[in-house]
């Protein structure tokens, strides 16, 4: 607002110089010449037919542009600009009255119409500018994020870069479908692998087994000696090793899976008690029974495969690495928990790593969506599972 003011200022001293000028030219002329005044611009050769006010102000000014107000202290104060300018001896006054307040206001009133015609002129333009970028640039970026939402890997490699026209985002489209390509030969491998380990490694497991199996039954036929028993002993570690190793197996196979079956919820109670009773003849329980406090109406969504093998491991790190009679499973709608006293025969226990065991359960846990939280106190060592 200040600088339109000032503008406007300088604007109507421009106009008063431009008048006078043109005035002088024609009164050089012809001296004869008489301007017909009005308020925005008025001649007066002879000083004594300057209006009484007026002329009391302008008397005894330079030559030269000056800024006069008139009625200070009434009701309304006017404004005038005075130009005094010298021809052949003689004073020549030029008086324009600066606007009054309509006519400000018609003006401001103008010059923000064009204010507002210009910003919605910029606005359009603006708007086509950004349709233009988004149809040109955005809209194919966008076209390509959709189809690579929407591809699907087990159909092969992608082919983006045939629904692409621009050269840049072409050159990204065959970079994502060169990594495609490498990554569905990448898959094919991992599944030839996989299906190798399911097949190679069951079959000698269950050769080993039925093997100890018909050992442990010819063994059974001899006398009753203590040779007899250690290689019944022996027999039994083997077979559990077998299970161990079936276990890890199955394990990876399923860690490995890139999704799951939908399946219904187990019965985490059920699965609990059956996995006890396969341990109940484990070496180190010696005919002693675990401690337990379990909820029979535990509902898990896990398979179940996995969660045997979760709680299977667990039991047997606690059982290998503590004491006797110092395991401890309490089993809860949000929470499983598993506690043991360290052996101070083994080496204490004071890291969170209890081997492949342990990370196989971690696995599970983070694929499931579990939290695991392994807790070393002195002597007891606490591991929680919470659902």
């Amino acid at each position: 607002m200040k600088s339109f003011l000032a503008g406007q200022e300088v604007l109507q001293s421009a106009m008063l110089t431009q008048l006078a000028n043109e005035f002088i030219v024609d009164y050089q002329r012809d001296s004869t010449v008489v301007h017909n005044n009005t308020q925005s611009f008025s001649v007066y050769i002879d000083p004594q037919l300057i209006p009484e006010k007026l002329s009391a102000s302008i008397s005894g000014l330079p030559l030269g542009l000056h800024i006069i107000e008139d009625g200070k202290g009434s009701q309304f104060e006017l404004e005038f600009q005075v130009l005094i300018m010298a021809l052949d001896g003689r004073r020549i006054y030029f008086v324009s009255r600066v606007s009054e307040p309509d006519d400000f206001f018609l003006l401001l009133d103008k010059t923000l119409i064009f204010l507002l015609s210009y910003l919605l002129l910029s606005s359009a333009l603006g708007l086509m500018i950004f349709w233009l970028l988004r149809r040109h640039l955005l809209q194919p970026v966008q076209d390509l994020v959709n189809q690579v939402d929407l591809w699907d890997f087990d159909r092969g490699p992608s082919q983006f870069a045939k629904h692409c026209e621009q050269s840049d985002l072409q050159v990204l489209a065959e970079s994502l479908d060169e990594l495609s390509l490498r990554l569905a030969k990448y898959v094919k491998r991992e599944q030839k692998v996989t299906r190798n380990i399911s097949h190679e490694l069951r079959t000698p497991i269950t050769v080993i087994r039925s093997t100890l199996d018909m050992m442990l039954l010819r063994n059974k036929k001899v006398e009753n000696t203590q040779d007899a028993q250690n290689f019944d002993y022996h027999i039994s570690k083997l077979k559990r090793a077998c299970g161990e190793l079936e276990s890890i197996i199955h394990a990876i196979l399923w860690l490995g899976r890139e999704s799951w079956p939908k399946e219904s919820a187990i019965q985490g109670g059920e699965e609990t008690q059956r996995v006890i009773e396969e341990l109940s003849s484990h070496p180190s329980l010696q005919g002693n029974a675990i401690v337990s406090d379990i909820q029979l109406d535990v509902k898990l969504h896990c398979p179940d495969i996995l969660f045997r093998i979760l709680l299977n491991n667990l039991i047997r790190n606690a059982l290998e690495h503590g004491q006797e009679k110092s395991l401890v499973l309490k089993l809860t709608q949000t929470y499983l928990s598993i506690s043991n006293t360290q052996d101070k025969t083994i080496q204490p226990m004071n890291s969170k790593h209890f081997g492949l065991g342990l990370d196989i359960v971690k696995q599970i846990c983070k694929r499931v969506g579990w939290q695991f939280e392994f807790c070393v106190l002195d002597e007891n060592v606490n591991v929680t599972i919470k659902f």
